[in-house]
C-alpha cells in the first residue's frame, strides 16, 4: 500500500501531498457521491474532509435552492 501511495504522490511533475483528498473534493464538486465516499475512506484526514464537504454542500444547496 505504501508503494502505491508513493506512486500516486509522484505522478506528474510535482509530488502531490494528499491525492485522495484532492480527488475527494473533485468528486464532490462533480456530485459523484459514491466516488467521493471511496476517496474519503482512503484519505488520511477524514474528519476534516467530512467537515469541509458538509460546509461545501450546504453552501451549494443554499445557492441552488432559490
Amino acid at each position: 500500500m505504501q508503494q502505491k501511495r508513493k506512486l500516486l504522490r509522484s505522478f506528474g511533475r510535482d509530488p502531490v501531498n494528499y491525492p485522495e483528498q484532492n480527488l475527494f473534493f473533485w468528486a464532490l464538486l462533480l456530485n459523484r457521491v459514491e466516488i467521493a465516499k471511496i476517496f474519503w475512506k482512503i484519505g488520511d484526514n477524514q474528519i476534516a474532509s467530512a467537515l469541509f464537504a458538509s460546509n461545501l454542500l450546504k453552501s451549494l444547496a443554499g445557492r441552488y435552492s432559490d
